[in-house]
C-alpha cells in the first residue's frame, strides 16, 4: 500500500527471515509462524504512531498523501479485529501442520487471495485501484 514503505519492507524482512529459519528449524521438529494481521484501525496502532507521524510529510507530497488517506476511507473489506487476530495466534499455536503463514482478518485474506490467485499485472492494477489515489496531474515533462 502507498505511505508504508518502510514499514512494508520491515515486514517483508520479517517474513523471508521466519521462512527460511522455519526450513532450519523443522528438523528439531520446531515451527516457526507468520501470523499476518490486516489493517485494524480499533487498536492503539493509529493512535500511537499518528502523532510520531506530524508533519513527516513534505509538503510536495500533502497532496499525494491526503489522496491516499481518503482512499482508506473507502476501505475494500472489513478491518481486523483483535479477535481474528487472537484467533490467528492460537490456530498458529496449536495446528501440528507444517504451515507458516495465518493471515487474520478479512483484509488480509482478500490481499493474499487476490496475490496468490491473479497475475502480477492484475494484482497491480486491484492494489491501485483499492489504495492509490487517482493520479495528480501528468507526468513531468522529459524536455
Amino acid at each position: 500500500m502507498p505511505l508504508v514503505a518502510v514499514y512494508a519492507a520491515s515486514k517483508c524482512a520479517v517474513e523471508g527471515f521466519t521462512e527460511s529459519l522455519s526450513y532450519e528449524l523443522d528438523g528439531f521438529n520446531i515451527k516457526a509462524r507468520l501470523v499476518e494481521p490486516g489493517y485494524a484501525p480499533t487498536t492503539n496502532f493509529s493512535a500511537n504512531g499518528g502523532a510520531r507521524m506530524q508533519g513527516l510529510i513534505p509538503d510536495e507530497y500533502c497532496d499525494f498523501a491526503q489522496a491516499c488517506f481518503s482512499r482508506f476511507g473507502n476501505y475494500p473489506t472489513a478491518f481486523c479485529t483483535e479477535a481474528e487476530v487472537a484467533d490467528a495466534v492460537y490456530a498458529a499455536a496449536m495446528d501440528e501442520q507444517f504451515r507458516i503463514r495465518y493471515p487474520a482478518g478479512a483484509d488480509t485474506r482478500l490481499l493474499a487471495d487476490l496475490r496468490w490467485s491473479t497475475s502480477e499485472e492484475q494484482y497491480q492494477q486491484r492494489m491501485r485501484e483499492m489504495f492509490g489515489p487517482n493520479r495528480l496531474g501528468s507526468p513531468p515533462s522529459r524536455t
